[in-house]
């Protein structure tokens, strides 16, 4: 993994789903407790995010080192905390590891 290279996941989100509001926010929350940057990118702002994501929002992916997008399953609506972070682990950071 590059030196300076930060892990980071996206929130493919749309205005008013309350779904992707509470998963973005739990996201955020572990932002205080582990190096890990979040951003949320609004399908209605592209359209072919937009047609690719339409019915799946939230949509939850992690940037590799190259930039690439490396798909996340959604966790529980519910998961926050240590079982969030347990998630990310398994579905992204040991990824990336290996």
């Amino acid at each position: 993994m590059c030196a300076d290279f930060r892990p980071a996941v996206v929130v493919y989100t749309k205005r008013g789903c309350p779904l992707c509001d509470g998963l973005a926010a739990n996201l955020e929350g572990l932002e205080q407790h582990i190096d890990l940057a979040v951003s949320k990118r609004y399908i209605e702002e592209d359209s072919q995010w937009h047609a690719r994501y339409q019915y799946d929002v939230p949509v939850l992916v992690g940037l590799t080192p190259a930039g690439d997008e490396m798909p996340i399953p959604r966790p529980s609506p519910r998961a926050a905390g240590a079982f969030l972070l347990k998630w990310l682990r398994t579905h992204y950071f040991d990824k990336l590891a290996a």
